[in-house]
């Protein structure tokens, strides 16, 4: 069900439905027609799961479509009012205009092996972290190059959350432009 959900038409209706395709424009002011929109995902973290958390990380290390952090953005949008003990978001703040290149591909886990992309410690340890509680349908809007991670939900109740992503496709940062311009193909 849970697969289902990520791929589901409804789902990827509601964001335009309720417009995060214009908080995401008017955050990178560009045009909505310069975004592209991917990565829209509805996390659950259940109580007391450490196994399915990330660590210190940056999308913009997953995805690489912009090398300018400034040019991505995730709305994060918790469906519940969150607090560091449901493990709302913590972020590093001064880190968001960091490059993927802080960053490294770690295998997490002794029986079962995830890949993550993890900022590494030399760049953690620069900046300070803040918890950042927010309420239930309001979106945290962050650069795609900022350190952050869940905290860990210590309370009784799966804490939701979607989170959508933005780039703007038509900087001269932009994955296809640079592919285009150096002569690589796809």
């Amino acid at each position: 069900m849970y697969k289902a959900i990520q791929v589901s038409n409804e789902f990827k209706k509601m964001i335009y439905k309720n417009n995060l395709d214009l908080i995401a424009k008017n955050f990178l002011k560009v045009k909505a027609n310069d975004l592209i929109v991917h990565g829209l995902v509805l996390r659950m973290d259940f109580p007391d799961d450490t196994r399915n958390s990330y660590g210190w990380h940056q999308d913009s290390a997953y995805d690489k479509f912009n090398l300018s952090s400034e040019n991505g953005v995730i709305l994060w949008t918790p469906l519940i009012d969150t607090n560091p003990e449901n493990g709302t978001l913590v972020i590093k703040p001064g880190s968001q205009y960091s490059t993927f290149k802080c960053s490294e591909t770690v295998s997490k886990g002794k029986k079962y092996h995830s890949r993550q992309i993890l900022v590494k410690d030399k760049f953690v340890k620069k900046f300070p972290s803040k918890s950042v509680s927010v309420k239930k349908n309001c979106s945290l809007a962050t650069y795609s190059g900022i350190f952050h991670k869940s905290g860990i939900n210590t309370s009784d109740q799966i804490r939701f959350a979607i989170l959508v992503r933005f780039n703007n496709q038509f900087s001269k940062d932009f994955l296809y432009f640079r592919n285009r311009k150096s002569g690589a193909t796809r």
